[in-house]
């Protein structure tokens, strides 16, 4: 450390940073390092690159860590991208909090969170843009193939890039830009019944909430079930189920609500059942008890306790009308 410049002369002594831990894996190791007094993490980033040589290793990062008086080092020793990484299996379940689709330089899942969230990829050509997308395709395959996620696919050339994946798309347009507009139209029209049908609800759309996606997805314990077959007996199981795990009641009420709206939409919109099975009277509200109500005595015994208050002010303020 004293030959990259980090260990520091104090009173004729040496100070040199303390190690404390060291954890390292078949591609590199890291290495948390408390600074000295008057240290900057920017003094181990500049100092990074001469550790590394110093150590005859590949590459050194540094890192920031929760503890203001501490960095972390990452040494490389091999380089888990140097080889094509093949298609990973396509999880059992899907998560869309966390889509694994790749590799990170260190040899962790490179993990993206889709739900409530933007993404734009962008990239010089040859620059592994196609990579990404068929990746995140094959990411989010259990979902596509249970319904519960739609592809919506434009490719501007033609068709060249993407028809290879056309199975997988609820729509694919390609032909030309009049037809990619329109569809991009109904797409907005879509996202705007869904805004109708969450407002006042939840400002965020959740695909898979536990046992509410369940029943909205159609699926029962013993197996598949069409949207036709939920009954209300089959919503006051799911209902109770939701009290019973511990869930307030008025987050239950609230997702019942997103559930008849849901059913409202395959009646109306979709046409796909005659009745919604969410019409239990009293399963949306909630009632809260009553605040109790003091008395006159209490109110004229408070008014006297607060210094400045006096007996009129307190009767003025407790009386009725």
């Amino acid at each position: 450390m004293t030959a990259c410049g980090l260990a520091s002369p104090h009173d004729g002594q040496r100070w040199v940073p303390r190690l404390l831990g060291v954890r390292s894996d078949q591609w590199g190791g890291r290495v948390t390092v408390r600074l000295l007094p008057g240290q900057h993490p920017d003094d181990w980033a500049k100092a990074a690159p001469r550790l590394a040589y110093s150590l005859r290793l590949r590459e050194a990062r540094t890192f920031t860590s929760d503890r203001p008086d501490r960095v972390v080092l990452y040494f490389a020793r091999r380089d888990p991208l140097a080889a094509v990484v093949g298609p990973l299996p396509a999880p059992a379940q899907l998560d869309l909090s966390g889509l694994e689709f790749g590799k990170q330089e260190a040899g962790t899942p490179y993990l993206l969170r889709l739900a409530g969230s933007h993404v734009l990829i962008a990239g010089a050509t040859n620059s592994g843009k196609g990579s990404v997308i068929w990746s995140l395709l094959r990411s989010l395959a259990t979902g596509i193939s249970s319904g519960l996620v739609e592809v919506w696919a434009f490719d501007p050339k033609g068709g060249m890039e993407l028809a290879a994946g056309t199975p997988l798309f609820a729509r694919f347009a390609y032909d030309d830009p009049d037809t990619m507009a329109g569809v991009l139209e109904e797409a907005v029209k879509r996202m705007r019944q869904r805004a109708d049908r969450l407002r006042g609800i939840t400002r965020q759309h959740t695909p898979t909430v536990d046992d509410l996606a369940e029943l909205a997805a159609g699926y029962a314990p013993g197996g598949r079930m069409t949207l036709g077959a939920v009954q209300p007996a089959r919503i006051r199981a799911w209902r109770r189920k939701l009290l019973d795990g511990g869930t307030p009641e008025p987050q239950a009420v609230k997702a019942y609500a997103l559930l008849r709206a849901i059913f409202n939409t395959a009646i109306r919109e979709d046409e796909i059942i005659r009745q919604n099975p969410c019409r239990i009277p009293g399963y949306d509200r909630y009632h809260t008890p009553e605040r109790p109500t003091a008395t006159v005595a209490q109110v004229f015994a408070l008014a006297h306790a607060v210094p400045g208050v006096g007996r009129d002010s307190g009767v003025v303020g407790a009386a009725p009308g």
